[in-house]
Order: structure tokens, then sequence, then C-alpha cells
């Protein structure tokens, strides 16, 4: 069986905890390699996060009826983004909705997506 190396993962953590009820955008650098974003995966509290957005290269690649999905949704693990080119920036803006810690926590999570020859 042929190993499949088109995956790409990229990775989102914030440095600072996010304050509940404060959006915050997290932006994902150019990569060297284009790629088509399949899931964004809340590794941490994912029931406790909101995803307000998912824009590649400035344009939103979530339905806006759906906004703003829990970091637990099934929607984000079926996404068919554009291919983000290599000269892109991904922003994903997020919303952390529990009220402890008052400090809020960091966000962690991945992009997951196929590389795109």
């Amino acid at each position: 069986m042929k190993h499949d190396n088109r995956n790409h993962e990229v990775a989102l953590k914030s440095k600072d905890p996010c304050a509940p009820g404060t959006e915050f955008v997290l932006v994902a650098p150019p990569q060297s390699v284009a790629y088509r974003i399949d899931q964004l995966v809340v590794l941490e509290y994912a029931e406790s996060w909101l995803i307000h957005s998912l824009m590649v290269g400035g344009r939103e690649q979530l339905d806006p009826t759906i906004v703003p999905i829990r970091g637990d949704s099934d929607e984000l693990r079926n996404l068919r983004a554009l291919t983000c080119q290599t000269a892109m920036d991904v922003e994903v803006t997020v919303e952390y909705v529990r009220d402890m810690p008052r400090k809020g926590v960091p966000f962690a999570a991945k992009l997951i997506g196929t590389a795109v020859p």
C-alpha cells in the first residue's frame, strides 16, 4: 500500500488565554505548499469554543447561515474550503464561551488539509 503524503496540517495556537466572550483572530502564516482545508479540529475544550469565521486569502469559507459554529461540530470536520495558495494567510476568528476560568484559556487547533500540486 502506498503512503499518501498529500496530507497537510497547520497548527493554530494562541500565546495568551482568550478571555470569555471576546472574539480572537488567529492567523496561520503562508505555507510552503498550496493546500485545501478539509477540517478544523479544536484540540482542547472544543465544546467551549465558537468559530465565527474561517478566511482563506480574505474570503470567508463558512456558510453565514450556520455561524457561529461550536468547536466540536461536525461541520468543521467536513469543510470544502478554497485552496490556500503559498502566499495566502488563513484567519480563524474564535470565541471562548465558558465563564471559568475568568481569564480564559489558550486556543489550540489544527487545520487538516490536502496538499495540492
